[in-house]
């Protein structure tokens, strides 16, 4: 062995060969060259010096290999080709194709060999679908086999969850675990040897719904002989199915192979033999015979029964909503139908049934005629009108059908017959046999008629439209049922005889047709005829006699028109007071005796009102002193006199404002004599007034004016602006009388 851990660099100049590891022990950079300028390998530190192109770097922190090519780049983008063991891995740059086991390819990777995987590997792709195809355009193959250990391959497909499987093959086995569906398949073959089953021109072949199903695009054909033979043909547009041999059914009986006549049935003999029968002799049905519709070989009687619900646009029926029931479509004139039945509605505990006749007739088409009448009975609510539709144009027609009144938590049966008038009409008539088939409005083109209602039985009350009786009405009980209610009264009652018994009272008619009321056992007897007034008179002018408010007799005169009433006298021209007996107690008026009364009164016999009292002094004086002491209101007064004989004690209030006087006025104001007598003034005199509230009528200058202190005084002012004038004081002032101006 030789040692070199003294040496920083080692020259060889032939081949080294080295068995074992080769390092450097002193520097963390190792580098291998020919010379300074050649290509070198390096470890530890990518170098950035003393680089040339070519120079590898081998980067032991992340197992890289890098070549310098002008700076340090990964040796796979400088490789244009790879070839390794030439061609067991060939990388071909130009096409970017990988080869394994060839040098050639046109794929992106091309195994030339076979190709084995891991433990429980995983094939990828991206996109909407992988294809397998064969290279050279010839047919393609995919196969699955075994790797002779002797079990069958499996081949599985999942479905969206990767857990289901939906596909599955192994061995001889092929199982679909959803539907299976074959398209554009002309024909299916299975086990074609002859002995398996063969499907020609199929469409479809599932078992949907747990049903076996085999769809034909044309029609289907059985056959037991060959590809030629037939059996029984099933008919695309007929849907018909068509045996070629007898049919027995269940290899006890055999069905004729030929038809029967024309009303013929079906009769077997019990052992087996099953003909076609015109009659038979007895029928016994110990089962449960279900029809819809009954006709009878005698007779054109066509027996109906048919159940709604309502249940087309919910769950039952509910208000408003329309139900067809027999269409009825004339095919001439002058054919005429009858129409009977019942139509019961049941409602939870409640029942409403409705019985019907109806009698249609078509005349020259399309005029129709038709009278329908209906009888009816519930126990709770009405819930349904009984309807004819009628069509009176192109095509003419009649519709029997109902109309819901309430919502219905139940059906509706309906029992009826339609009796044609000849048997050829039979095909003119058809039943709506769909349970839930109700309509939100009538017909197009159809007038909706109501029936005529004859009866109604509601609970234990029955109303009867119009009622014919050719006998007595008598009730069950006596004193018990009436006749009509508080709300429900009888409009007008005509009675031919003369006579109502009411209780022990009969109302009858005499003989001048005037009404009487008697005792019923003594028409002698009157009743008495108690009301709380009485209406006299035709038209709008009548009198009213009435006990008034007071408890006094009372008559009125009442307009009719506008319901108001007005006093009216009693006439009494043809009668005196000689028509009047004179009671004991209030006695005829006279002469006599009204002033023989009088004489014996005073003023304390007389009642005092409350509005003209009795006269006495101290009201006088009263009323007397509220004048003098008020206001005194004039009214337009010319030339009068008022003589007041002599007045005594006259006081003046203070003046304040009275207004002016305008017009022209003289007052003249004659105490009589005046007494001045003495030298103090007496009472009477005028100047007593001036004493007691200053002075009063004495003749004034301006610049002479007393005191207007004391508002009330008058004075005669001789030199005012104007002419001599006649003042009053206010208090403060003294003014003139004619404008009330302040003297100057």
């Amino acid at each position: 062995m030789v040692s070199l851990l003294q040496l920083d660099e080692l020259t060889w100049t032939k081949s080294m060969a080295i068995f074992g590891n080769f390092k450097g022990t002193t520097q963390s950079d190792f580098s291998i060259g020919k010379n300074d300028t050649g290509s070198k390998i390096s470890t530890g530190t990518q170098p950035s010096s003393d680089i040339s192109n070519g120079d590898l770097y081998i980067d032991s922190s992340n197992s890289t290999l890098q070549v310098y090519n002008g700076n340090w780049v990964s040796v796979g983008s400088t490789l244009t080709d790879l070839n390794v063991d030439s061609g067991t891995l060939y990388v071909d740059s130009s096409n970017d194709t990988v080869s394994v086991g060839s040098t050639s390819s046109n794929d992106k990777l091309f195994v030339n060999g076979s190709l084995r995987l891991g433990t429980n590997p995983s094939l990828k792709h991206s996109g909407a679908y992988l294809d397998v195809q064969h290279s050279n355009g010839s047919a393609t193959q995919l196969r699955l086999r075994d790797n002779s250990s002797g079990s069958d391959p499996i081949f599985k497909i999942y479905n969206a969850n990767n857990t289901s499987e939906v596909f599955k093959v192994q061995g001889d086995t092929t199982t679909f675990s959803g539907n299976a569906t074959l398209t554009g398949i002309d024909t299916l073959r299975i086990n074609e040897n002859g002995t398996g089953l063969r499907m020609t021109n199929v469409g479809a072949f599932d078992n949907s719904g747990g049903d076996f199903r085999i769809f034909s695009t044309s029609n289907l054909i059985l056959a037991t002989d060959g590809e030629n033979g037939t059996a029984v043909t099933f008919d695309q547009n007929t849907k018909d199915a068509v045996f070629q041999g007898n049919v027995t059914v269940n290899n006890t009986y055999t069905l004729p192979s030929a038809d029967g006549t024309a009303g013929q049935f079906l009769q077997t003999d019990g052992s087996g033999g099953v003909t076609f029968s015109s009659e038979f002799t007895d029928l016994s049905i110990t089962g449960t015979a279900t029809y819809n519709t009954v006709e009878f070989q005698n007779s054109n009687i066509m027996k109906f029964n048919q159940r709604y619900t309502g249940g087309s646009s919910g769950s039952y029926f509910s208000n408003g909503e329309y139900q067809k029931v027999v269409t009825i479509i004339p095919s001439g004139a002058s054919q005429n139908y009858q129409v009977v039945g019942r139509m019961t509605a049941q409602n939870a505990g409640e029942t409403h049934t409705v019985y019907f006749n109806a009698a249609l007739r078509s005349n020259t088409l399309p005029d129709l005629d038709w009278t329908i009448t209906y009888d009816e009975e519930y126990n709770g609510g009405r819930y349904l009108d009984p309807q004819l539709w009628t069509k009176e144009t192109t095509t003419a027609g009649f519709i029997f059908a109902f109309k819901t009144l309430a919502t219905i938590y139940g059906s509706v049966t309906i029992d009826m017959e339609v009796i044609p008038r000849a048997s050829s009409q039979k095909d003119n008539v058809t039943v709506n046999t769909v349970v839930d088939s109700e309509q939100a409005s009538v017909e197009a083109g159809y007038t909706a008629h109501d029936m005529v209602l004859v009866t109604r039985k509601q609970g234990t009350t029955l109303s009867v439209k119009d009622v014919s009786i050719t006998g007595n009405i008598v009730p069950t009980a006596n004193v018990t049922y009436d006749l009509g209610t508080s709300s429900n009264r009888f409009k007008d009652l005509y009675l031919s005889g003369n006579t109502i018994n009411l209780g022990t009272t009969s109302i009858s008619v005499t003989s001048d047709n005037e009404i009487d009321f008697s005792d019923s056992a003594n028409t002698s007897v009157k009743r008495k005829l108690v009301v709380d007034e009485i209406e006299l008179g035709t038209g709008n002018d009548k009198v009213v006699l009435r006990k008034g408010s007071n408890g006094k007799f009372e008559q009125k005169a009442l307009a009719k028109d506008t319901n108001s009433e007005s006093a009216v006298k009693v006439d009494l021209d043809d009668n005196d007071t000689d028509d009047l007996s004179e009671g004991s107690t209030n006695l005829y008026y006279t002469d006599a005796r009204v002033n023989t009364l009088l004489a014996t009164k005073d003023s304390d016999d007389t009642k005092e009102g409350s509005t003209n009292l009795y006269y006495t002094n101290a009201r006088a004086n009263a009323a007397i002193d509220a004048k003098l002491t008020g206001d005194i209101t004039l009214g337009n007064v010319t030339s009068q006199s008022v003589n007041t004989g002599v007045v005594e004690g006259v006081v003046f209030q203070p003046i304040t404002d009275y207004g002016s006087i305008t017009s022209t006025a003289n007052i003249t104001i004659d105490y009589g004599a005046v007494n001045e007598a003495g030298t103090v003034p007496a009472i009477g005199d005028f100047e007593y007034i001036s004493d007691i509230f200053g002075p009063t009528g004495d003749s004034y200058k301006v610049d002479g004016l007393p005191s207007a202190a004391q508002p009330g005084q008058m004075i005669y002012v001789s030199d005012e602006t104007g002419g001599s004038v006649m003042a009053f004081s206010d208090g403060s002032n003294w003014r003139r009388i004619t404008d009330r101006a302040v003297v100057s």
